[in-house]
């Protein structure tokens, strides 16, 4: 199958618990002219044989095995490989709703729309959350600034027309496997992006207890600095500096919550946002911010925590 009007990306690793309910939701749609890219990113499981399976069944439905890379090198694997007119991203253990292409899909050719943003649900167990997504504006510029407060960057509620990648040589960061859905979509509106907004909701990010977006790790503090030094290099504006800033002071807490600091960069950060703390944490953090900027870390442990 050549030029479907929508390539949908899935990044696949380990995810032989979920993967089916993702597929199937996407076979169920009512949109039919898409392609579905299974990218296997060396899934040690039956992940990649679920996949084979699949595309056995379904023409629409390619799958590619490759070694490990990450889930943001799988992204960009996919990305290479489509051909659609539009793209989106549906990771393997959420799902969508039947009629999420189509009214995508419908509401991109109606307002000649470069991405279409729409709203998502949270699901943890029998918990489901909406999550509005409505951007404050839809200049390019604003949309940029509302990035860093209030809109999510995932790939997996924005139809994205592909042609905007290429033309602004726009890639997913190499090794970095943390908010890389976010650094592109940051990446794409430095440029005259034309938006349209979708109020409804169909897609449905689960809560996966074994997703690496739960666990807090001194890897995941590294990807999160790499993430900020990446989109500080395309966003040298003094006022990004300065949102910038704010995400490392929250990388620096949770690094710091979670025990992944050496004392030395405990001390370091403790200095670096100082004026950040007081500004703005409430009185509790406060209290422990002093203990911390005094050396006293296992009573600034008491004070700063979730």
């Amino acid at each position: 199958m050549s030029n479907p009007k929508i390539s949908i990306i899935s990044p696949v690793y380990n995810v032989e618990k979920y993967i089916c309910r993702c597929v199937d939701s996407i076979i169920a749609q009512t949109f039919t002219d898409w392609e579905l890219i299974l990218v296997d990113d060396g899934s040690p499981d039956t992940s990649g044989t679920i996949c084979d399976q699949y595309a056995s069944q379904d023409s629409r439905i390619r799958v590619i095995h490759k070694q490990n890379g990450g889930v943001s090198a799988a992204r960009q694997t996919g990305l290479d490989a489509s051909q659609g007119e539009y793209v989106i991203h549906a990771d393997p253990d959420d799902w969508v709703e039947p009629t999420m292409l189509e009214e995508l899909y419908a509401n991109a050719k109606a307002e000649d729309a470069d991405i279409v943003i729409c709203d998502y649900y949270t699901n943890s167990g029998d918990r489901q959350v909406y999550i509005k997504q409505e951007p404050k504006s839809l200049d390019h510029d604003l949309l940029l600034h509302n990035l860093f407060g209030g809109l999510h960057g995932s790939c997996c509620n924005k139809l994205v027309r592909r042609n905007r990648f290429m033309e602004y040589n726009i890639k997913f960061p190499f090794g970095i496997n943390y908010c890389e859905d976010r650094f592109v979509i940051i990446s794409l509106y430095c440029h005259n992006i034309k938006t349209a907004y979708l109020p409804e909701a169909f897609y449905h990010y689960y809560s996966n207890p074994d997703s690496i977006t739960r666990r807090y790790s001194r890897k995941q503090y590294e990807e999160q600095q790499a993430f900020l030094n990446s989109i500080e290099k395309i966003l040298p504006d003094r006022e990004f500096k300065h949102l910038i800033q704010k995400e490392r002071f929250e990388s620096f807490l949770d690094g710091f919550i979670y025990n992944v600091l050496s004392e030395e960069e405990v001390k370091r950060a403790s200095k670096q946002f100082s004026s950040l703390a007081y500004a703005r944490l409430g009185l509790r953090w406060r209290i422990g911010f002093v203990f911390l900027q005094l050396g006293l870390y296992n009573l600034a442990h008491k004070f700063i925590r979730y």
